[in-house]
């Protein structure tokens, strides 16, 4: 299968924008814009500091996951490329259109610190579904308005929720 691998060399937010098929799209970050298309598999390496990974979903019904599986941290938009990230401190899932299902599984995730889980709209139907393990663990559940909350699965790390009516 086709890959790419993007190095960042200066910190900041990286947004991976899914294109109008399912092996392309954009991958904006502080050093420029990289257009992909014919690729199943990306790689993302940031430097170290303060480095968000924002991945959007498209203008329809999403299905989103993070989680850390085969060694690499890792995010699924339905069909596209898969993303393995490397040494970014927040990441940002955001379904923007649609009816969008986003699965988080925080524990394991290397280097990360913060997870958003932004549904979008419309504001009447996306769902946040937080994953533990097997093990008995501690989940804390603070809802901070009618449509988000934050989540908390033992140590690892917080996913703040937005416009979501299911979690």
């Amino acid at each position: 299968s086709d890959s790419l691998v993007v190095n960042n060399f200066v910190a900041g937010t990286t947004t991976v924008t899914p294109g109008a098929t399912p092996d392309s799209g954009v991958i904006a970050s502080p050093d420029g814009a990289t257009s992909f298309l014919g690729i199943e598999a990306v790689t993302i390496n940031a430097v170290a500091g303060a480095d968000t990974l924002t991945m959007l979903g498209t203008q329809g019904n999403d299905t989103m996951a993070l989680q850390r599986l085969g060694g690499g941290d890792r995010v699924w938009v339905n069909d596209r490329a898969v993303v393995t990230f490397t040494a970014f401190e927040t990441v940002t899932l955001n379904g923007r259109f649609g009816d969008d299902k986003i699965n988080v599984h925080p524990i394991g995730l290397v280097t990360v610190a913060a997870i958003n889980a932004i549904g979008g709209d419309p504001t009447a139907s996306d769902e946040v579904v937080v994953n533990g393990t097997a093990a008995t663990e501690a989940i804390s559940f603070v809802p901070t308005a009618p449509d988000a909350a934050l989540v908390a699965v033992g140590a690892a790390p917080v996913v703040s929720i937005a416009t979501s009516e299911l979690v």
